[in-house]
């Protein structure tokens, strides 16, 4: 009868509190479940000191800064090879409380968000990439059918990359870094 109690017991005050979010365990290397409060920032901004209101518009890396001063770094949102820019850009500059995995190796941490919640609003999902990223949410973002040839080979046909490897290079760190590359 006292386990039958205490269950009932631990069931009203963890089951049917209301709705939450936790993060899903994935079996990365070092994975940590956390949950923490802190500030959405442009990393390279907030390392160098410069200014920066909207966090490189989406395109620099975005950190947590916690209140006790520590920049962790988002690598991932809750989907594979996704990143939290997307998620977090819109944040910039704001209080949010993430959960989600912190992993690392050989000294490197990053944070996989799987849930956001800004300061006095609702949690939610990190997966907003999934709509844009299929193919009928890329293809109409990009002017094209979601059945036409570009959008079958999306990545081939993406601004985006497009502008990024004629910038960067495929290597990320130039053409010349590519043709030498390739040469060997």
């Amino acid at each position: 009868m006292k386990t039958l109690i205490a269950a009932l017991t631990i069931t009203a005050v963890y089951g049917f509190s209301g709705p939450s979010m936790a993060a899903n365990e994935w079996g990365l290397t070092n994975e940590e479940v956390v949950r923490f409060d802190g500030t959405v920032v442009d990393v390279l901004a907030t390392l160098t000191g410069e200014p920066s209101s909207d966090c490189g518009g989406g395109h620099r890396q975005i950190g947590i800064l916690k209140a006790d001063g520590a920049l962790v770094l988002t690598g991932k949102n809750s989907l594979n090879f996704t990143g939290t820019t997307h998620e977090l850009a819109e944040f910039c500059g704001q209080e949010v409380t993430v959960d989600g995995l912190m992993t690392g190796h050989s000294g490197t941490t990053f944070m996989v968000v799987q849930f956001v919640r800004p300061k006095g609003g609702e949690w939610r999902s990190t997966k907003r990439s999934i709509g844009q990223w299929s193919k009928a949410g890329w293809a109409e973002a990009n002017g094209y059918k979601a059945d036409g040839p570009e959008s079958n080979r999306w990545f081939d046909n993406d601004k985006r990359i497009l502008e990024a490897l004629g910038k960067d290079g495929f290597l990320g760190v130039g053409k010349e870094a590519d043709e030498a590359f390739l040469k060997e």
